[in-house]
């Protein structure tokens, strides 16, 4: 059974739209095949949320634009950044 407050936070997270389209940074305007998806409504521990997959291989940088639109709005938002993967490396272990 799911607690009361549970079901209040996946009711808020459900109050707006989100869409998440991902780009080759190096490459503007270039959408990765597949990389528009929408965020689905998820709680995050204990927290309410919007997530997806996305398949974003190698040390490449990718531009991400997140659309997002309230319930009963006109308008949206575009909320654009950039996001880098970062490998570390660590020598062997004594």
């Amino acid at each position: 059974m799911t607690p009361k407050h549970d079901i209040q936070r996946n009711a808020k997270v459900r109050l707006l739209t989100a869409i998440a389209s991902v780009f080759d940074a190096r490459r503007p305007g270039n959408r990765l095949p597949g990389a528009q998806k929408r965020l689905e409504p998820m709680l995050f521990a204990g927290a309410a949320s919007y997530g997806n997959y996305f398949n974003m291989p190698g040390r490449a940088s990718y531009r991400i634009e997140l659309d997002i639109r309230r319930a009963g709005a006109r308008d949206q938002i575009r909320i654009p950044f950039e996001f880098r993967h970062s490998l570390v490396t660590t020598g062997p272990r004594p």
